[in-house]
């Protein structure tokens, strides 16, 4: 039997519509999920991070070298990343898994790297409940980013990782 083709649209209600039946979308106007997250916050996370990221020996290099916007445009696109994970503000549509398996020379210390500098400054410049959040989805990332980077379709458990990065024990057993 053959199946027509998926139709997706918003109705009048904002529901997504397919085949017929609506799916109701999840409510996210705007709400922190912390209340010390403002826009004001995720800017100067965002902007003292990539400061720290341009003066890194290893990470400019990668970042340069995978750079498709200038850098102002970069940190328009992760304010709106962080306030859209953060602040559930739906207006990120990114897609980065394509544009960080583009990098090349990327290795899993990397993202150990930019990580460490992730955490350092959200302690800094955050709340520890917001902190918190902010490095929970930061190694959230950095998790699923080295899957499709490293993996390249293998599975391999949870315990792989260690702090969101890939442990050396999966990363050498992965090169063979």
């Amino acid at each position: 039997m053959p199946t027509e083709p998926v139709q997706s649209e918003a109705d009048a209600t904002d529901n997504v519509v397919l085949h017929g039946r609506s799916l109701p979308r999840m409510e996210r106007a705007g709400k922190p999920l912390d209340s010390s997250i403002t826009e004001e916050q995720v800017s100067l996370l965002v902007e003292t991070f990539y400061d720290r990221i341009r003066e890194h020996p290893r990470l400019s290099v990668l970042f340069a070298k995978g750079m498709t916007q200038n850098w102002a445009d970069h940190l328009d696109t992760m304010k709106r990343f962080w306030r859209s994970m953060l602040m559930q503000t739906r207006e990120y549509g990114g897609r980065p898994v394509p544009a960080h398996t583009q990098l090349e020379g990327l290795k899993p210390d990397d993202f150990a790297q930019w990580l460490d500098l992730f955490r350092k400054t959200a302690r800094e410049i955050c709340p520890p409940a917001a902190a918190a959040l902010y490095i929970d989805r930061a190694e959230t990332i950095a998790r699923n980013l080295q899957i499709a980077i490293f993996m390249k379709g293998e599975i391999v458990p949870e315990t792989a990782f260690e702090g969101g990065v890939l442990t050396n024990y999966w990363e050498k057993l992965l090169e063979k």
